[in-house]
């Protein structure tokens, strides 16, 4: 019965998560910058140290931060979609696959 319960709720909570992406807050707007896909998610992030280099130095980070500093909480939008577009291969971000990872005894 909890399984139940928690199989439920975690389906539920991606449900919300799908359906928050807020698209009304880009009217208006040209389309994002290097074909990227929006997305919307925490403020807070944990990164590994190249994530936070892209951020700062890459130009297509420094364009995608232009693009979205005039939406409406652009700090939800910015750091989520740059993990969640894998063909800009930002170091550390979401790749798109189910990596497995093999312990060694």
């Amino acid at each position: 019965m909890i399984f139940w319960k928690l199989t439920r709720y975690i389906y539920t909570v991606l449900l919300l998560i799908v359906s928050r992406r807020n698209m009304e807050r880009f009217e208006g707007k040209s389309p994002a910058p290097y074909n990227m896909n929006l997305t919307k998610g925490s403020v807070h992030i944990v990164a590994v140290r190249g994530f936070v280099e892209y951020v700062v130095y890459n130009k297509t980070s420094i364009d995608f931060l232009d693009w979205v500093k005039d939406t409406y909480i652009p700090d939800e939008t910015f750091f989520t979609s740059l993990n969640h577009n894998p063909h800009l291969e930002v170091p550390g971000s979401y790749l798109g696959r189910l990596m497995l990872l093999l312990r060694h005894g």
